[in-house]
């Protein structure tokens, strides 16, 4: 079942061996690649599903993450209202190796919502962690269960 799809610019990925990064670690990582080497903006499209994050290439249509929701730690929203910050509507949030395994690998994953507030990704992602629906957006029905009719058979009644 899907929950919701929402355009993201996906900005950084950090790896820890030492157990799981704070928010403020991946800002301040992030802000230190802006001023190093830069960042690559990749724009995609999350998808909450029910037990599952899915980023989606925006430009191909390619699944590049599946992350199973036991293993999303501790989604976080950074919104600021200064027009002079180039970070305005983030989402952090980590992803496990195991799940319950807080001090092990695992991936800071940092993004910039293009339209929709961060407060509301990170409450869609804790909604769908928790099996409950959207409160922002009706879900999507599933796809039809058979193949679609065939326009040139004609139906016998």
């Amino acid at each position: 079942m899907l929950f919701r799809s929402i355009d993201l610019d996906h900005l950084a990925t950090y790896s820890s061996k030492s157990g799981v990064m704070k928010p403020e670690d991946g800002l301040r990582k992030l802000r230190g690649m802006e001023s190093t080497t830069g960042i690559w903006t990749m724009r995609c499209v999350m998808i909450i599903e029910r037990k599952n994050l899915v980023v989606i290439d925006k430009g191909n249509g390619d699944e590049l993450e599946r992350f199973p929701l036991e293993l999303v730690h501790d989604p976080t929203a950074i919104f600021k209202e200064d027009r002079r910050e180039v970070y305005t509507n983030l989402i952090l949030f980590s992803v496990l190796d195991q799940p319950g395994k807080y001090n092990g690998r695992c991936d800071m994953h940092i993004f910039q919502s293009i339209r929709v507030p961060a407060q509301e990704i990170v409450d869609e992602i804790l909604a769908a962690k928790e099996g409950r629906p959207s409160r922002n957006i009706s879900s999507i029905p599933p796809p039809p269960m058979g193949p679609a009719p065939d326009p040139d058979r004609k139906s016998v009644v």
